[in-house]
């Protein structure tokens, strides 16, 4: 008799909780404008992604984004 098994949800992405705010300098896209102020909740610590930002952008969703895109507000 073969049991069902659920299938299993991906790895979560390795990353340390932060909680400031960082100026997107890039090209205007969809989600993100330039000039615009963003809540960064998280730093990737995964070593393919390393240095990477988690940011809450204007969707209200959080997505990875690449460093050289930001710079930290004090």
């Amino acid at each position: 008799m073969k049991i069902r098994q659920r299938p299993r949800k991906p790895d979560p992405v390795a990353r340390k909780k932060v909680n400031y705010k960082v100026r997107y300098i890039g090209e205007m896209t969809l989600s993100l404008t330039p000039g615009g102020i963003y809540q960064c909740v998280a730093e990737i610590t995964e070593p393919a992604l390393k240095g990477y930002l988690g940011v809450i952008d204007e969707s209200g969703d959080s997505y990875v984004y690449s460093p050289k895109l930001f710079v930290k507000v004090e």
